[in-house]
């Protein structure tokens, strides 16, 4: 270089690989490092310790090549073993064009380096699913318009003086509107099926549950008092988790312990100095652009579900079951988390795994695919996102 100093340069590694299928997104390699190449790493590691080794009989970077060989050629084996195989994988990908998505499947501890000849070892790696690009331009969408009115305006900051509202407990008789704290169980044909404590639900015309509606809930609790029990009928949908109640209709039996009603903070002057704007002015321009906001992100999800649900129709293509398997296995951990928080027993959780199981794997396929689908798009077309957009 121009300072006249002495650049030292790496040679890169030579081998030979062979590459064939091994199932959906799956290829098994076969590596093959000549002898000289080993022995170049061994001269490079004993290079390297040569100064400071210990040897009885000689000073530090005085004992022979031959003795300094040796003495510490099974000390360096494995690291020798392990550099070898890391820069044949970092080089690897380039070489043999893969598009590797995990860490090989290979034990380094059950691979023998060798004293004589070549050294050898295959593996198996998932690699990104393989599809050509579908025609993206030109797809026919129907973009849902969502109208900001003055009238749904004003209800929804109606709505947010009603949110902002405190709760107090009332000796009255259930009101639309109203919330109350009560014991939830739900059965079917006797019997139990789960139960939660001091549940909070508002009264409103129709009661929503994950899996099911109480499509009458205003008339089954309007005028009920504390101490005083409810049953609603549920409707459960067809998609419930567990086969034995989809689509069919449950009860609800709520047992009441207070009624509580909303205390407003009065005005919208009030609701501003609460959360810290300035004017009420300024409370309804940060309002209005988030309500602007949400619109155009309701319009924008639902242009890309049908954007997606186009091409994929187009583009068959596999995915690496090992993906699959353990991101299911991780919705499926994510889910029983969910239901024991919202308080179902393990017990209650066992029967139906199964199905629970294959609803999240039907989740995963789809976003994994949505998932290759998008970045070969992108790559394609050179989008990449900016300091800004994270």
């Amino acid at each position: 270089n121009e300072s006249g100093e002495e650049v030292e340069q790496e040679t890169s590694l030579e081998f030979e690989f062979d590459v064939e299928s091994a199932g959906p997104c799956k290829r098994k390699v076969i590596i093959t490092i000549p002898r000289k190449e080993v022995d170049r790493y061994f001269q490079e590691e004993f290079d390297k310790i040569r100064e400071e080794a210990q040897v009885p009989g000689f000073r530090p970077g005085r004992a022979p090549r031959k003795l300094l060989e040796k003495r510490f050629r099974n000390e360096l084996r494995e690291p020798v073993k392990a550099r070898l195989m890391l820069d044949a994988f970092t080089a690897l990908a380039d070489r043999a064009n893969l598009a590797p998505i995990s860490d090989p499947n290979l034990d380094p501890d059950g691979i023998e380096l060798p004293d004589e000849g070549d050294f050898a070892f295959e593996f198996s790696v998932e690699v990104r699913p393989e599809f050509e690009i579908p025609n993206w331009k030109g797809l026919k969408l129907t973009k849902k318009v969502y109208s900001f009115t003055p009238q749904y305006f004003e209800t929804y900051l109606r709505e947010q003086l009603q949110s902002a509202a405190t709760l107090t407990e009332i000796d009255e008789p259930a009101q639309m509107g109203d919330f109350i704290e009560c014991d939830v169980s739900l059965w079917h044909e006797g019997r139990l099926l789960n139960s939660s404590d001091k549940e909070r639900l508002l009264i409103r015309p129709r009661l929503t549950f994950l899996d099911g509606v109480v499509e009458d809930f205003a008339d089954k609790v309007i005028g009920v008092r504390a101490g005083e029990s409810r049953t609603c009928e549920v409707r459960v949908s067809e998609s419930c988790s567990d086969p034995e109640i989809a689509g069919k209709t449950i009860q609800a039996k709520l047992k009441v312990h207070a009624v509580l009603r909303r205390q407003s903070t009065g005005d919208l002057e009030s609701l501003a100095g609460m959360l810290g704007f300035a004017s009420v002015e300024e409370l309804r321009k940060s309002y209005e652009e988030a309500l602007h906001l949400r619109l155009e992100q309701m319009t924008y999800e639902d242009l890309r579900t049908q954007i997606l649900d186009q091409l994929l129709d187009v583009v068959p293509f596999d995915l690496p079951e090992d993906l699959v398997k353990r991101q299911t296995e991780r919705e499926l951990r994510r889910r029983a988390v969910e239901l024991i928080r919202a308080g179902y027993s393990q017990d209650d959780i066992q029967p139906h795994l199964n199905a629970i199981a294959r609803d999240a794997q039907t989740k995963v396929v789809r976003l994994l695919r949505e998932h290759f689908l998008l970045e070969r798009l992108a790559e394609e077309e050179k989008i990449d996102a900016s300091e800004a957009d994270m």
